[in-house]
C-alpha cells in the first residue's frame, strides 16, 4: 500500500509541475539576442585615456568592498565600459590588490551574482578574474539604482 501511495504522489507531483517546464525551460534570454538590447545598455572597450589612470585604479581598488556591495543593489547600467590595464600598471599596484585581497574576491563574486554585470562582461568575453577595480558612477536617471560603470580589467 505504501510503494502505491508513493507512486501516486509521484505521479500527481510530475502531472501538476508538467504545464509549467515549457515556461521555466524559456527563463533565459534567446541566445541570439544582444545582452545589451535585452537589458538597455551600452559597451565599451577601450584603452585607458591618457591622465592619471594609475589613481583612478587605485581610488576603485580601496573601495572593492563598498563597490561589491553597490554592486548588488544596481538593476540597471547606462554605459560599461571595459578599460584595459597596462601590464606594468598591474605590476605597480600588485601591493595594492594584495592588501585588498578580500575586498576584490567579494568584487568579483559580486559580479559573478549579478545577471547584469555578468552578462555584460560575458558578451564581451571577459573573466572575472581578470578584473582588477570597479568603479560606479551615477546613471543618467540619477536613481540610486541606475550606474554607468568603468570596469577596469588586467591584461
Amino acid at each position: 500500500m505504501g510503494k502505491r501511495l508513493t507512486e501516486l504522489c509521484t505521479l500527481a507531483l510530475l502531472a501538476a509541475l508538467a504545464p509549467a517546464l515549457p515556461a521555466m525551460a524559456q527563463s533565459g534570454p534567446p541566445l541570439e539576442e544582444d545582452p545589451a538590447d535585452l537589458f538597455g545598455y551600452s559597451v565599451d572597450v577601450t584603452e585607458p585615456e591618457s591622465g592619471d589612470v594609475a589613481a583612478k585604479v587605485r581610488d576603485a581598488v580601496e573601495r572593492s568592498d563598498a563597490t561589491a556591495e553597490e554592486i548588488k543593489m544596481v538593476f540597471s547600467v547606462d554605459n560599461f565600459r571595459f578599460v584595459s590595464l597596462d601590464p606594468e600598471l598591474v605590476k605597480e599596484m600588485e601591493p595594492t590588490l594584495a592588501r585588498q585581497q578580500q575586498g576584490l574576491t567579494n568584487l568579483r563574486t559580486a559580479l559573478s551574482a549579478s545577471a547584469l554585470f555578468h552578462t555584460a562582461m560575458q558578451s564581451e568575453r571577459i573573466d572575472t578574474n581578470s578584473v582588477v577595480a570597479v568603479a560606479l558612477a551615477p546613471g543618467d536617471s540619477g536613481l540610486p539604482s541606475d550606474k554607468q560603470a568603468v570596469i577596469y580589467v588586467a591584461e
